[in-house]
């Protein structure tokens, strides 16, 4: 499944956050973020941070400036 920015467009052939465990809910790299009760849930705002700090992801060029860690959210950081 292609992942792609709703703002700017870039793609990518899956999500750049899978290519880094999480370090919310400590799934692997590679799968889909976990509920402690094991059921999928959304890809928490700490793996696309993380997908950031290992150079995985971008932030989108029209996203405008980096806003506080505190206000992060998935939207800012996938640029959507």
């Amino acid at each position: 499944m292609i992942a792609r920015c709703n703002r700017c467009g870039q793609e990518w052939p899956r999500d750049p956050a899978l290519e880094v465990p999480c370090p919310a809910c400590h799934t692997a790299a590679g799968r889909k973020c976990r509920r402690p009760s094991g059921h999928a849930c959304d890809i928490h705002v700490e793996r696309d941070q993380a997908a950031l700090a290992a150079g995985k992801l971008a932030p989108c060029p029209m996203a405008g400036p980096p806003r506080p860690a505190h206000e992060a959210d998935r939207q800012f950081a996938l640029g959507i």
